[in-house]
């Protein structure tokens, strides 16, 4: 036991009682005591006492005496006008369509993880807590934002509290960047946060808290987190992951700060810089790392059609996909928020190709088609441009239109078509991205273009293997030549052709293909001639040479000889359509 004298009279106290009284402040470093164990019968001040000197802590019982919540929270209410801003923007600018509202949030700053991969958009990160999918979204967080974050509010300074939010903030869109790929949005994120906070403040502090103010944090706080959780992990609309490093971000930030009387009395203009310094650092980084990554963004990987043997290279984030117009190829798979997208398109014809016939039948087929059955509309196309893709010429198309179905309705979309062919193979690669978007993935569009590469197709490898299995086999000499013919590498099918002859003079199929070959060359027309001669007196009873023949003469200028030819050929196969069709027209010059 141990007495204390007070203006009222003395008190005996047992050490228990002594101590809760010092810890709350009811007892002053001047109040005399009488501690027998330690003073005798003396009485000293209690501050003389180490009992009391371990005990008694002048911020801890100022914040116990002055802590309360009625300061009106100004930083709190600036961030719920924010967010109503943001989103009266977004609705007033936000078009029409099933996909219009994912669209308009991926516009004003949703968290699109494509697009902070392929683009370096890390602000994304920020902006995507001011955005809200729905008046229910927006309202619901904004009252609990305002209620839970109003207390924090008051409970911190104002940078501890904007650091808080910054740490919710990121937590949010960091933790949902890696968890989900879906387009999310939304202040839930940072009112986990603040749940967090509200959480770890009680108790943390739960011996200060005035008892008036303890239900607002610590332990009685935890039930509406855990409802708030499951409410969120029954939605499949919720982007639980961001909920969850929300809460987590919250939580870290508040644990390591300490609230606004507890720092009470004490000099903090070096900490204010400081953390106003670290915050702003905090905030420009985020927003500018991803400029500064640009030049090394997206990182592509390849992908290879082996039965055409083109090589091209996509962003690692993208997948196999459709467009609404029935498009196949790949996309960064922001489907309903207007998704950017490559197609190749390969086909075989006839050596040699005309490009520009080649992207004519693509937009007639691909964009007009769809044009006239009211799918797109406002089709532009550009005249072409000379270019190069993969050493090879190619000619360049970009073209527009806006589209009339489907998740992206009334959405314009720009796109840049190549077209470039080796042999009788023809390419056709498309670059697609939403107007808004395409000036921004140019660079990447850039990049892709850059890495397409020219393979040795399947055919051509598996002709190349025969030949070297069956080395004295004429056969195999007249695939690889084909082959070979096939890939625009004349001089190698000639080469192949030649040892088929060698092998087998008597070899029909190896003068075809040698003769298909050399009338293309207008240098070598008598020598692929000369070929197709043989190839008659070989198979005087088929149509192939005669067409052939018919080609000889129409490249030859002599037009009645082709009729002749093309004739004699119809004799032989009167149920060919492309035979008759061909006489057709040339019937028609002729007249």
């Amino acid at each position: 036991m141990l007495t204390i004298r007070t203006h009222a009279g003395e008190i005996e106290l047992d050490l228990d009682e002594f101590e809760r009284r010092v810890v709350r402040g009811e007892i002053a470093p001047d109040t005399p005591v009488c501690f027998p164990l330690v003073t005798g019968d003396a009485w000293v001040p209690a501050r003389d006492l180490e009992i009391f000197r371990g005990l008694y802590r002048p911020d801890r019982i100022y914040f116990m005496r002055y802590f309360n919540l009625s300061r009106f929270p100004w930083i709190t209410a600036a961030l719920v006008l924010a967010n109503l801003l943001v989103f009266v923007m977004m609705r007033l600018e936000m078009g029409a369509g099933e996909g219009a509202v994912t669209a308009a949030m991926v516009d004003f700053g949703a968290k699109a993880r494509p697009l902070i991969l392929d683009l370096g958009e890390t602000w994304r990160f920020l902006t995507a807590n001011f955005v809200h999918r729905d008046w229910v979204h927006l309202l619901f967080n904004l009252f609990v934002l305002f209620n839970v974050g109003g207390a924090l509010d008051n409970a911190f300074r104002p940078l501890d509290y904007l650091f808080i939010l910054l740490a919710s903030a990121l937590g949010t869109t960091v933790l949902s960047f890696f968890g989900s790929a879906a387009v999310s949005a939304g202040a839930s994120g940072v009112v986990f946060g603040c749940f967090g906070g509200v959480i770890v403040f009680g108790l943390k502090y739960r011996e200060i808290i005035p008892p008036r103010y303890r239900r607002f944090f610590g332990s009685s706080v935890i039930p509406y987190v855990v409802v708030f959780l499951w409410i969120g992990w029954m939605s499949s609309n919720t982007d639980n992951w961001g909920h969850l490093g929300g809460l987590i971000g919250g939580s870290l930030a508040t644990f390591a700060l300490e609230p606004r009387l507890l720092q009470a009395g004490v000099a903090r203009r070096r900490r204010t810089v400081l953390r106003a310094a670290a915050l702003l650092a905090i905030v420009l980084t985020v927003v500018f790392a991803g400029r500064l990554m640009r030049p090394l963004l997206p990182v592509l990987r390849s992908d290879r059609d082996d039965e055409f043997g083109i090589e091209i290279a996509y962003p690692v984030g993208w997948g196999r996909s459709i467009t609404e117009l029935g498009w196949l190829g790949v996309s960064n798979r922001l489907r309903s928020a207007g998704p950017t997208y490559l197609h190749v398109f390969t086909e075989q014809r006839a050596a040699p190709i005309d490009l520009t016939r080649l992207a004519d039948d693509w937009f007639d087929l691909q964009l007009h088609y769809h044009e006239h059955m009211g799918r797109v509309r406002r089709v532009r196309r550009s005249p072409p441009q000379e270019t190069t893709v993969a050493g090879e010429p190619a000619l360049r198309y970009d073209a527009a239109f806006e589209l009339m179905e489907g998740e992206s309705q009334g959405r314009s979309y720009l796109l840049r078509l190549y077209v470039f062919a080796r042999g009788d193979l023809g390419y056709t690669l498309v670059f697609l991205a939403p107007e808004s978007r395409f000036a921004r993935y140019e660079p990447v569009f850039d990049r892709m273009l850059a890495q397409v590469r020219l393979a040795e197709p399947a055919f051509l490898r598996q002709a190349r293997a025969a030949v070297l299995l069956a080395p004295t086999d004429p056969s195999a000499y007249l695939d690889l030549g084909e082959a070979w013919a096939r890939v625009g590498e004349g001089g190698r099918a000639e080469q192949a052709l030649r040892m088929a002859l060698r092998l087998s003079p008597a070899e029909p199929g190896a003068y075809l293909a040698l003769a298909r070959l050399l009338l293309g060359d207008p240098a070598r027309r008598s020598e692929g001639f000369a070929a197709v001669q043989e190839a008659l007196r070989l198979l005087p009873y088929q149509a192939e040479p005669l067409e052939l023949l018919a080609d000889y003469y129409l490249a030859e200028g002599r037009l009645a000889d082709a009729r002749a030819a093309l004739e004699a050929a119809l004799e032989r196969e009167p149920r060919n359509g492309l035979l008759r069709d061909r006489l057709r027209e040339l019937t028609s010059r002729l007249r």
